[in-house]
């Protein structure tokens, strides 16, 4: 009977499940690069662009993009000004004025929960660093890389103190339920 493994179901299962993988890897390795590009076409997030002023102005031509690039940071400063006030109970349309894009036209401040408009702060202000990276790229003047730098400090402070509201939100809540 040799080793007497021919009877034994622990060592059938164990032959079966290694069958089993062998003709799954056999079978569905030449379709792995398909299936990926599948996967990422159906599961594939868009990138999300919460910019009002930077996306219309390219980074190659440094005055144009600097101005785009103070106007988003003032988009953003308002931003940030409109999420604390909404932490402290306050109407920020009472308080702050509206912004305008450079048509004119009204740009309105998204509502939405506290920690969405967190997080489309965190990403309007990665956004801004990534064209203000793409500006430096390219020959400034030394008044346009002031600017560029005085705006970039100021969009890094607006966020700075929107962080710090939120990370105080508890002891808010506290103070309001007493």
């Amino acid at each position: 009977r040799g080793l007497g493994l021919a009877g034994d179901p622990v060592f059938g299962l164990a032959c079966f499940h290694t069958l089993f993988n062998l003709i799954g890897l056999v079978v569905f390795f030449p379709l792995i690069g398909t299936l990926a590009r599948l996967l990422d076409k159906m599961f594939r997030e868009k990138p999300v662009l919460v910019s009002r002023f930077i996306h219309a102005a390219p980074a190659q031509v440094p005055e144009a993009a600097t101005t785009a690039l103070q106007n988003e940071v003032r988009y953003l400063i308002r931003l940030c000004l409109d999420y604390n006030l909404r932490h402290f109970m306050s109407d920020p349309s009472l308080i702050l004025p509206e912004i305008k894009n450079t048509a004119g036209a009204l740009i309105p401040v998204e509502k939405g929960e506290v920690t969405e408009h967190y997080e489309r702060i965190k990403l309007l202000q990665a956004q801004i660093f990534k064209y203000g990276a793409a500006i430096q790229q390219h020959e400034l003047s030394e008044n346009e890389a002031r600017e560029l730098n005085h705006a970039l400090h100021a969009a890094r402070y607006a966020v700075a103190a929107a962080k710090s509201v939120k990370d105080v939100k508890h002891n808010l809540d506290e103070i309001d339920e007493n």
